[in-house]
């Protein structure tokens, strides 16, 4: 049975990787060979990983700090899950540096089904929508025993600074439990809309139908209330306080 290593990319493994990126450039005019700069920027600063397949160095993933760049795998093996045992590492390694979102931009075109497969959905409407993609990443949180707590949280456009009548892009009702002066959601809330310029996004939070923050998310009262910013720059909320 073939073993599958996956680690941050050593000179050795650039070497092979250069050559089948190269090779795929020279046959097909496509590849991630045109990228071969960030695949090398990435090595020096711990963010490129090689995928080994009994010992050979056969996909590559360029993993930066507002998410993936680059995921390549050598054109002989794919069709083998190879990808998607790389795709499932960078989901739980983005859960465990505290990521919320992730975006893409599904290049070539060819990968969209590949992405979609893995839970991607288009950034905007339209046949061109799914050249950028996103991804929410689900995190879910012991609840302790006692009465449930009613929390909603709603996103809205700006325009809501100076429009109250502003319909939100989404409003969602959780049932939290209070734990150690604040309440503790079931799940994680990516406060994200896609193509949004979040940081001027107005968003309301009540506890049991009471309004307790309701202004924009880059406000230091937004943090008091439990509202914080992942590593990629995203929003979102785990408890209310």
């Amino acid at each position: 049975m073939a073993s599958v290593e996956i680690r941050l990319a050593t000179p050795a493994d650039l070497t092979e990787i250069e050559a089948w990126l190269i090779a795929e450039r020279e046959e097909t005019g496509e590849g991630f060979y045109c990228n071969w700069s960030v695949i090398q920027r990435g090595v020096e600063s711990d963010e490129t990983f090689a995928m080994l397949h009994d010992g050979e160095a056969v996909a590559v993933l360029v993993d930066g700090t507002v998410g993936p760049d680059i995921l390549s795998v050598r054109p002989d093996l794919r069709g083998q899950g190879l990808g998607g045992q790389f795709a499932q590492w960078l989901f739980e390694r983005a859960l465990s540096r505290g990521y919320s979102v992730l975006e893409i931009e599904c290049a070539p075109q060819t990968s969209v089904p590949f992405w979609r497969k893995h839970g991607f959905l288009p950034m905007a409407a339209g046949p061109d929508g799914f050249r950028h993609a996103f991804k929410l990443l689900e995190r879910r949180h012991a609840l302790i025993d006692g009465p449930d707590i009613t929390v909603g949280v709603s996103l809205f456009p700006t325009e809501r600074d100076w429009n109250p009548s502003t319909a939100p892009y989404w409003a969602r009702t959780e049932r939290g439990r209070r734990q150690h002066g604040r309440v503790q959601l079931p799940a994680r809330v990516a406060l994200y809309q896609p193509g949004a310029h979040l940081i001027d996004c107005i968003v309301r939070v009540t506890v049991d139908d009471e309004c307790i923050y309701e202004d924009k998310l880059k406000r230091p009262e937004a943090r008091e209330r439990g509202i914080n910013r992942d590593p990629g720059g995203f929003y979102y909320v785990d408890a209310v306080r």
